[in-house]
């Protein structure tokens, strides 16, 4: 579910940054929900197919060890809310995001020692067009807390140059550093689990 109260919009695709540069404020207020039964997709004695679920330090719950030595869980239940909020203006934006994660009703081949896993986080990201329609600057973070107390955070930032002065090209250079990463970057920047710095240089095209 997603409001655009102010102007109806939030640029396409509701994408980072005011590269619009919006003359009056946009904003945007959301949430989404899921709830899934998840299943390892193997038999015990075999690496899991599943591997989107994760922990909050990276690793895969139907890993044979991941939650109690030697036991083997074949299923749980996920469940998730997530709530987001966003502000651009000539050239300024601000987005974030807070969720909320449960894993229970677990099925495994031997004792578990909890029931359930709950953890909760964010992240945020601020940027400006230091050239309107061309260069942006941005900084961006997240946090997770977990029962664990693991505490896994990165923070970062860069800067995007559209050669085009639109959404469809972009060139992206930021820098950022990760502690006890999560999750593996969609683009590859970073692997579940990872503590570390990245620097990279990419670019993208859009269709």
């Amino acid at each position: 579910m997603r409001w655009q109260p102010t102007t109806g919009e939030f640029g396409p695709r509701g994408g980072f940054g005011d590269l619009e540069y919006h003359t009056r404020v946009a904003t945007h207020f959301g949430f989404s929900a899921a709830s899934s039964r998840e299943f390892r997709g193997a038999p015990d004695d075999q690496p899991p197919v599943a591997s989107q679920v994760k922990l909050s330090d990276g690793t895969n719950p139907f890993e044979t060890g991941t939650i109690a030595p030697g036991v083997t869980v074949r299923n749980l239940d996920y469940r998730e809310l997530a709530i987001d909020a966003g502000a651009k203006y000539r050239g300024f934006s601000l987005q974030g995001e807070y969720y909320f994660r449960t894993l229970n009703n677990f099925v495994a081949n031997g004792p578990l020692p909890l029931s359930s896993i709950y953890d909760h986080g964010f992240m945020a990201e601020v940027g400006y067009m230091v050239v309107p329609k061309r260069l942006n600057l941005d900084a961006f973070g997240g946090y997770i807390t977990d029962q664990f107390r693991r505490f896994p955070w990165e923070a970062g930032g860069g800067l995007n140059f559209y050669p085009s002065g639109t959404r469809s090209w972009r060139l992206n250079l930021h820098i950022m550093h990760v502690d006890k990463c999560p999750s593996s970057s969609f683009f590859g920047y970073y692997l579940a689990g990872q503590t570390g710095t990245t620097l990279s240089l990419g670019t993208d095209v859009l269709f």
